[in-house]
């Protein structure tokens, strides 16, 4: 099984942000919009942006919404008869403690 994700659903965040460790490799112009080039591990992929960052050579962190991954079988056919949860772990929901305080002056 193989997995996914369109370049214009992959965001690209400050390296210090949760997501995937990646660094900006290249950047292609196409005038409304940027294709950067992010290399991961030994993986080459597409981040679709807005606009002419220049990004090249920065390290990064790629996120993407689950919603936006697609299956793909052994043939390379798109299963959407699967659902991304019977791959992923439970997720667990941890109450954020009250506020304490004020830093107000």
């Amino acid at each position: 099984m193989d997995a996914g994700v369109r370049p214009e659903d992959i965001e690209l965040r400050p390296a210090a942000s949760p997501g995937v460790p990646a660094k900006v490799i290249s950047e292609e112009y196409l005038g409304a919009d940027t294709i950067a080039y992010v290399e991961v591990g030994s993986h080459t992929l597409r981040v679709r942006l807005s606009g002419k960052p220049l990004l090249t050579g920065q390290p990064c962190s790629l996120y993407w919404a689950s919603k936006n991954i697609h299956l793909f079988d052994a043939n390379g056919l798109r299963r959407d008869d699967m659902p991304l949860s019977d791959f992923a772990p439970p997720i667990r929901s941890i109450p954020r403690p009250p506020a304490v305080g004020s830093f107000q002056h």
